[in-house]
């Protein structure tokens, strides 16, 4: 009951916080530029499925960071963390309320608007391609891959919340967690000569996971690798939040 009636606050804080409006927008402008505008960030792609992904592959770690950074640190600003802990509520619940809230205000509708998108081009047409829509279970597939990227992002930027001295400290080094997936971590994976996944051994492609290349790679080519990589990121995310709860748990906190 106790998780119940903090998810309910918070979710009503995510209802009333603009940055959710501005996020869930974003969403709908980015599928549009990726389906119909000469993007930058999706010119070199081959497949509406390939622009798409190559789009939101790379703002969903910021949508993440956008969506969660105020998590804890948030709290300490405007000074309610003394009054929400000074209640009996472990701090444990209080995080996983909060993450939860972070999910269920953003993944849904991410995952409303993206199928929306597809039935939008399925009535209207893709202006940029010749090539047709891909099945509706590959468009299924690439948008398990984008939420649970989201999930990571939006885990890793809590566990920063912690320590941050600011929100804005707490965006800008939640940052980093985008790195894998950036042009720099691409350069890291040629270098590693982890170019053919096909071949690559597990462990290798488990490292590999966070990176732009082998989720599209999952995506587009390997129906094994998909597993691969929604269960690793599933994985990731889960061990981060029970990192998160711990360390939360174990934090001396200093009220002014």
């Amino acid at each position: 009951m106790k998780f119940l009636t903090v998810l309910q606050r918070e979710l009503r804080e995510q209802v009333r916080n603009r940055k959710l409006i501005f996020v869930m927008l974003f969403v709908l402008l980015g599928a549009f530029m990726a389906l119909y505008t000469d993007a930058p960030l999706t010119e070199g792609s081959n497949s509406v499925l390939e622009a798409i992904f190559d789009f939101f592959q790379k703002f969903c770690p910021v949508f993440g960071v956008l969506v969660a950074m105020e998590a804890i640190v948030g709290e300490k600003e405007q000074g309610t963390l003394e009054l929400i802990l000074s209640k009996p509520l472990s701090r444990a619940t209080l995080l996983l309320s909060k993450f939860a809230s972070y999910v269920l205000a953003t993944v849904p509708l991410f995952v409303i608007e993206l199928i929306l998108v597809y039935y939008w081009a399925q009535v209207v047409g893709v202006a940029r391609w010749q090539a047709p829509l891909p099945p509706m279970s590959q468009w299924l597939a690439m948008i398990a891959i984008l939420s649970l990227v989201l999930v990571f992002h939006i885990v890793f930027t809590i566990i920063v919340s912690l320590y941050a001295r600011s929100t804005a400290a707490a965006a800008m080094i939640s940052m980093i967690s985008i790195f894998p997936s950036s042009p720099a971590g691409t350069v890291i994976i040629e270098w590693l000569g982890w170019t053919d996944f096909g071949t690559l051994a597990l462990p290798f492609r488990a490292m590999s996971v966070l990176t732009s290349d082998y989720q599209e790679y999952a995506l587009l080519y390997s129906a094994s690798d998909f597993w691969i990589v929604v269960s690793l990121l599933l994985l990731l995310a889960v061990v981060l939040l029970l990192v998160a709860g711990r360390l939360f748990e174990k934090q001396d906190i200093a009220f002014g």
